[in-house]
Parts: structure tokens; C-alpha cells; sequence
């Protein structure tokens, strides 16, 4: 079940984590942005988001019609895990996902198995949590320019409250 897979995901971080010698709280990647344009039909939304680390492309199962602060211009902030960041290297050719970013590698924290990559994405910090295998194949290190990929469905909105 979903709630299964979450309780295991945080379980994964925190033995990365604590291995690592580096115990902070568990946290999502949460950009903060304004929505800059929709495209809607049938029921689904693409909403393009501008962020301290570019446009992101959401993918949400509602409208305008449906959701009041869907329109542009409005705050929200965009959270995603760092599992749900692939890493690639700036020669990447053209993939399907709508987010594909440039970064530049700003902190490495091993664990026996996972790696956390933080990655300096502008005026962001994003994280990614990859295998050890993926991080040696890449060839990835401190200071190296990468390609940050995640999915459009894969992102999720936090709204701010108005007063």
C-alpha cells in the first residue's frame, strides 16, 4: 500500500542518513514559484511553474474549473522526494520528461548502498538519492555539472494559505 511504501522510503533516508554520520530530518524537495501558464483538457492539467531553479512542469488530475488557486500568477510551492530525482550527465540526449534541469554537484553524503547528491539548480538546492553504482557510473563528484530529471507526474503542490 501507498502508506507501506512511504513509511519504507523514510526508513531508506534515515539508514542513509544515520550511516552516514550526517542525522538531519526527513524532508522533500519544496521549491517555491507561481504558476505561469495551464493547459487543460479532459480533467488533467500541465501547469508550468517558475522557480529559483527554472520552469517545472506539473502534471495534475484537476482544472482551473476545479481547484480556485489554479490560475497564473498564484504562489504554490512544488514538492517532490529526492528519490523521484534521476541524475544525468550534461550530454544527455532528448527524453520523454518534462524537467530536465541543469545543476552543478555541491555536496556528496555516502550510505553502504545510497548516495545523497545535493545539487546547487540555480537559486535552489534540489536533492537526489541514487544508488552508489549509479553515482561511480556517472561519474559524478563535487563541483561536476549534471542534468537534474524528474517526471511532471511526480511533483505535488503546496498551496499557501491567504489571509
Amino acid at each position: 500500500s501507498g502508506a507501506e511504501e512511504d513509511t519504507e522510503f523514510f526508513r531508506t533516508i534515515e539508514i542513509l542518513r544515520v550511516q552516514s554520520g550526517k542525522r538531519t530530518r526527513r524532508r522533500l524537495n519544496r521549491i517555491k514559484g507561481h504558476i505561469t501558464k495551464i493547459d487543460s483538457a479532459a480533467g488533467i492539467s500541465l501547469v508550468d511553474v517558475i522557480t529559483g531553479a527554472g520552469i517545472l512542469t506539473v502534471l495534475i488530475l484537476d482544472t482551473p474549473k476545479s481547484l480556485s488557486y489554479l490560475k497564473e500568477t498564484h504562489p504554490v510551492y512544488l514538492l517532490f522526494k529526492e528519490t523521484e530525482v534521476a541524475l544525468g550527465l550534461p550530454e544527455l540526449g532528448k527524453v520523454s520528461y518534462s524537467n530536465v534541469m541543469n545543476g552543478i554537484v555541491e555536496d556528496v553524503v555516502f550510505g553502504e548502498l545510497l548516495v545523497e547528491v545535493t545539487i546547487a539548480a540555480e537559486k535552489e538546492k534540489i536533492k537526489s538519492i541514487i544508488t552508489e553504482r549509479a553515482y561511480r557510473y556517472l561519474g559524478i563528484a563535487k563541483g561536476k555539472a549534471v542534468k537534474w530529471i524528474t517526471k511532471a507526474d511526480e511533483i505535488a503542490f503546496e498551496v499557501p494559505v491567504r489571509d
